[in-house]
């Protein structure tokens, strides 16, 4: 069974709240189909080097997926399950308060999360407390960018439902994500095939 961090916990050096911030500055620095958001196998999932002792496993953007990463011993997840970041790119004018309150009113809508790690199964009961919500932060959108985002520097919030892993032992792993949204409409479930040597 493999261990996660409790909220307040600072794994591998850094917050929740830090990691979740450098997360989504990764996959919005990207452009459409390139973004972690969007791989459909896993070869672009984690974007880490091979001696990080954490990877981001982001979630998708809606739908089924299903990806593979090659990972190594010891090292942890940091698991996306369902989340959302507004931005002033995505949204020209709006205050960090209205970013704010737009990423809440989303999480808040949340009406399924689930969690299943080598068969250990969270409920949405279970994840409650791995909830949270972020400070402003700087994004750097590219040309092309996710959520039709204006090129340049942008203030973002996030809000959403995370958990970072200990080390996966040698040998084959699982990690199952479900998540449903009632406004904006959305359903995402992901499946992660670790092959830890």
């Amino acid at each position: 069974m493999v261990d996660i961090f409790e909220p307040n916990d600072t794994p591998y050096g850094m917050t929740y709240e830090a990691h979740i911030i450098k997360d989504w500055q990764r996959n919005l620095s990207l452009p459409v189909g390139k973004t972690p958001l969007q791989d459909k196998t896993g070869e672009t999932t984690y974007g880490v080097g091979t001696d990080s002792p954490l990877i981001y496993l982001s979630g998708n953007d809606g739908g089924t997926t299903e990806r593979t990463c090659k990972i190594g011993s010891g090292v942890g997840c940091f698991v996306s399950i369902c989340d959302a970041v507004y931005s002033e790119g995505e949204k020209p004018g709006s205050t960090v308060d209205q970013l704010s309150a737009l990423a809440k009113k989303d999480q808040d809508n949340v009406t399924d999360l689930y969690l299943e790690i080598d068969g250990q199964k969270f409920s949405s009961e279970d994840l409650k407390k791995y909830r949270f919500h972020t400070s402003e932060f700087e994004v750097q959108f590219p040309e092309n960018a996710l959520f039709g985002a204006k090129p340049g520097s942008s203030k973002a919030v996030a809000d959403g439902y995370y958990v970072i892993t200990k080390g996966f032992t040698p040998g084959p792993h699982t990690i199952v994500t479900r998540a449903s949204v009632s406004e904006p409409s959305w359903n995402s479930e992901v499946k992660y095939n670790l092959e830890v040597s």
